[in-house]
C-alpha cells in the first residue's frame, strides 16, 4: 500500500510556482502550486524567502527525477 505522502507526490507536477496573496479577509500569504495551478501549501505572506526555497526545493527534486 502506498504512503500518503508518495500518493501526493505522484499527483505534484512541475514546474512549481508560488505567488503573493494580499490581505482580503484574512492575512496575506504566499501560495505555493504545481504546474495544474493546484495549491499544495501556503505560507507568511512575510515568509517570502521560505516559499521561494519550498518552490527551489520541489523544481530541483522533480529535475533530477
Amino acid at each position: 500500500m502506498m504512503s500518503i505522502d508518495a500518493a501526493v507526490m505522484t499527483r505534484l507536477r512541475a514546474p512549481f510556482g508560488c505567488e503573493y496573496i494580499p490581505p482580503g479577509k484574512g492575512s496575506a500569504r504566499w501560495r505555493i502550486h504545481d504546474a495544474n495551478d493546484d495549491a499544495i501549501a501556503s505560507v507568511s505572506g512575510l515568509e517570502e524567502g521560505y516559499a521561494k526555497l519550498i518552490v527551489q526545493a520541489l523544481n530541483e527534486h522533480f529535475a533530477r527525477k
